[in-house]
């Protein structure tokens, strides 16, 4: 199983890049694309000459990107070179992707219109700094739209000893799951304004969620920080919940509060 992938800070992606990875983030592509495609419609980016997906993995979001904005160039950008020949073998060609770690700039497509980012600065070390970085790369008038989590509540209590789980996972790793809260008392660096910044409650059925959690669990349950935590049993105990609450008639919800962000370089007149 592919080891996680390291920014130049050294934090890991602790879901990793495997084919088991690309398949549970197809899942996870379809379970949100509503929340998705609400926060480029209330962004109102307009006629966008060059998009940027930071963070593209196998190109999912970065395709869902191009149907919903329809930008004249689109690039993804990627750590993993794993998920980049991936999207690359998906297409379509007119597609331009990159291996490129994204806390990195500038970035090898020089300045966009449009950089878009979805659960990538959550598995980044210094988040802040690096949400600054990526303001740079935007041409006057640009747009930076950014996802992240704010909250995940499940009702059932196997779904909810899972998210603790993960959430310790990631905080290992250096991430922080829940980073918007961090990025909502960011102070903006002049010629930068913040244009959208909202809660957007998404709520997912309990099978559903259950069952994306399941392709997670599946990928890191042999992660060292997991198994020095946890007893092959209680892991072996949650695999086995997890599969059962997924083709279950489960009526609890998963609400996964997200928190969506637009902010504008506003250098140039308006």
């Amino acid at each position: 199983m592919p080891e996680p992938q390291r920014t130049a800070s050294g934090v890991r992606y602790a879901y990793r890049d495997g084919d088991a990875a690309a398949e549970r983030l197809a899942a996870v592509n379809e379970l949100f694309e509503p929340p998705y495609r609400s926060l480029i419609e209330a962004a109102h980016p307009g006629t966008v000459d060059l998009a940027i997906d930071v963070g593209c993995g196998p190109g999912f979001t970065t395709r869902l990107l191009s149907a919903v904005l329809k930008p004249r160039s689109l690039a993804g950008l990627d750590i993993s070179a794993h998920f980049i020949k991936q999207a690359r073998a998906s297409g379509p060609p007119d597609i331009a992707w990159y291996v490129h770690d994204v806390t990195q700039v500038p970035f090898p497509t020089g300045p966009a219109d449009l950089i878009h980012s979805r659960w990538v600065l959550a598995h980044l070390a210094n988040p802040e700094t690096v949400l600054v970085s990526w303001l740079s790369q935007l041409r006057p008038r640009g747009r930076l739209l950014i996802q992240e989590d704010e909250q995940i509540d499940a009702e059932h209590p196997v779904l909810a000893a899972y998210q603790a789980m993960s959430t310790s996972l990631v905080v290992h790793h250096g991430g922080d799951l829940y980073v918007a809260r961090r990025i909502d008392r960011l102070q903006i660096p002049p010629g930068y304004r913040t244009t959208l910044n909202r809660l957007y409650p998404h709520n997912v059925p309990a099978p559903a969620a259950a069952r994306i959690f399941a392709m997670n669990f599946a990928i890191w349950r042999d992660d060292p920080w997991i198994t020095e935590n946890h007893t092959t049993r209680e892991l072996d105990a949650m695999a086995s919940d997890l599969d059962r609450i997924a083709t279950s008639t489960e009526h609890s919800e998963v609400v996964f509060t997200l928190h969506q962000f637009a902010f504008a370089h506003v250098t140039a007149p308006e």
